[in-house]
């Protein structure tokens, strides 16, 4: 790499302080904009810092490994999803309410009127994720899920 130490450190410094701007920003976004605003922009930010680590600064550390901080350097072991306690217990009351809310609506609407007044993928599409986000769940308590 014709880059010298300091050049690769300033370029490195530069990026990560990017990304930590781009996480302020989408904060920003999340707390002021529509959800569909805040969908765009987070896969926009999500490109921009998979592609940042991915095309320059991985290379850079490959490079110069006294570069990469301490806390984002990989450990011998495979890291697994860590979620908080109280983000599982959130998300086990949404599951709660999801499952009493599909029920509700199983109960009121007949499953060909359902067919018809819900459209796109109507409640089986919503059943589906529930399911994902059970198996999500479920994954993290087991710790089968490598960090992404």
């Amino acid at each position: 790499m014709s880059i010298g130490r300091e050049e690769a450190h300033e370029i490195i410094q530069g990026l990560l302080l990017a990304c930590q701007e781009c996480n302020e920003a989408l904060k920003v976004v999340k707390s002021n904009d529509s959800l569909g605003r805040v969908k765009e922009f987070g896969k926009l930010t999500g490109q921009f810092m998979g592609n940042t680590y991915t095309n320059v600064l991985a290379p850079l550390w490959k490079t110069f490994p006294e570069l990469q901080p301490a806390e984002l350097q990989a450990p011998d072991v495979e890291q697994k999803f860590a979620l908080s306690a109280a983000s599982q217990e959130q998300i086990e009351r949404f599951l709660k309410q999801a499952h009493e809310a599909v029920r509700q609506i199983e109960e009121v609407v007949s499953d060909p009127e359902r067919a018809a007044v819900f459209k796109f993928g109507g409640v089986p599409e919503i059943r589906h994720w529930i399911s994902e986000i059970e198996r999500f769940l479920a994954s993290e308590r087991e710790g089968s899920l490598p960090l992404p």
